[in-house]
């Protein structure tokens, strides 16, 4: 699970060679250009989040929306929180809790499910909430663990024959056309096929390596639509590089709006 407050870790190598103290003390030059950056991971230095609702209200939103929270997950989260700003300090840092922050973590470990690399097998831990990273380890079943994602949170969503295949793939032809990166510039095709209800339905998603192309949310949602089910997939930045995915109406999407934070807005 990946989130934007261990990204900090990242760029810790950067600013421990500045001076003794806090490197955010008065007076400090940033030679490293790091202050915007800075403010996006570590705010102004609160400790509880700014503007936003405190942890025991945004757990209560998700519930009273529907979303079962287990407490134990909240627990995790806190703790979780806790360990990280532990760690800015020993460095002489110091951390202000984000609005999105804990929210975007919680959904995150109550939708992440469980993932086995040695058999490659998904297993969901909500029926209501399908988090997950973007950048996917198993790039052959990317698609195919994606449906299993949504299936959990679809009631009715049960396809069967499912395949993707990835076509297309011409490494020095995506470098003449692309030759300074082929970062997010599309490398080929992956056809994916399913069976939904008797129905036989075909996406075909751009091929970015181990990245998830986002259309395919859409696609399905197109399929939901053609298939008759009442909602649809409502997805969410997780912050990081990752997406948090809903199942519902228009009226749970208008409730979960108003309590889904943005991050870095």
């Amino acid at each position: 699970m990946k989130h934007p407050i261990l990204i900090c870790l990242m760029i810790l190598c950067l600013v421990v060679s500045a001076p003794s103290g806090s490197v955010r003390a008065e007076g400090w030059n940033d030679p490293l250009g790091l202050g915007p950056l800075w403010s996006m991971l570590f705010g102004s230095g609160n400790k509880r989040e700014q503007g936003g609702m405190t942890h025991e209200e945004a757990v209560a939103a998700f519930r009273e929306l529907g979303i079962t929270i287990p407490d134990e997950a909240v627990l995790e989260t806190e703790r979780s929180l806790e360990a990280m700003n532990a760690q800015i300090k020993e460095y002489g840092l110091s951390w202000g809790e984000q609005p999105w922050d804990f929210p975007l973590m919680l959904l995150d470990r109550v939708g992440w499910g469980n993932f086995d690399f040695k058999t490659g097998e998904w297993t969901p831990t909500s029926s209501d909430v399908y988090a997950f990273d973007a950048e996917v380890f198993d790039i052959c079943h990317m698609y195919t663990l994606f449906l299993q994602g949504v299936s959990a949170i679809v009631p009715g969503f049960v396809y069967t024959d499912v395949t993707e295949a990835i076509d297309g793939w011409d490494e020095a032809a995506i470098m003449s056309k692309y030759p300074e990166s082929v970062l997010r510039h599309p490398e080929g095709i992956t056809t994916v096929r399913f069976t939904l209800n008797g129905h036989a339905h075909e996406m075909e998603l751009n091929y970015y390596g181990d990245w998830f192309d986002e259309t395919a949310i859409d696609k399905i949602n197109d399929i939901l639509a053609e298939e008759g089910f009442p909602g649809q997939l409502r997805a969410y930045f997780d912050g990081g590089q990752g997406l948090i995915l809903f199942y519902g109406d228009d009226a749970f999407a208008a409730q979960l709006e108003k309590i889904m934070p943005v991050p870095f807005r």
